[in-house]
């Protein structure tokens, strides 16, 4: 399995920072606290397993969205990308990739809310 790490964006953030719109997960209940028992490391592996599912399950509301959110995010290790550069390769305008990352933050919240 990958490290927690190269799900995260490459950009410099807040620990505070929401990973949701609804503001319920942050960036720092995501982070592996290494001085944590061996239980609690393994419940913070599964919440990363989750947030992976829950990216793959917004294929059933458009299949655009898990690879939206993967691009966008930097999932992966990779570099975010702009809206333009993403709406350019999938052909369509970087407001639409805006609006989808809207839908995909909304439908993510609701699949997570109940798991975290």
């Amino acid at each position: 399995m990958e490290n927690w790490w190269t799900l995260l964006p490459a950009q410099t953030m807040s620990l505070s920072t929401p990973l949701s719109e609804s503001g319920g997960i942050t960036l720092e209940d995501a982070i592996e606290d290494r001085s944590a028992q061996p239980d609690e490391q393994l419940i913070r592996m599964e919440k990363v397993v989750r947030i992976r599912e829950a990216v793959e399950q917004l294929e059933v509301v458009d299949p655009r969205l898990p690879e939206i959110v993967r691009r966008r995010w930097g999932f992966g290790g990779e570099e975010p990308q702009t809206l333009q550069y993403i709406g350019d390769s999938m052909g369509v305008s970087r407001e639409r990739i805006r609006q989808l990352e809207v839908v995909a933050k909304k439908r993510l919240a609701v699949l997570l809310v109940g798991e975290m």
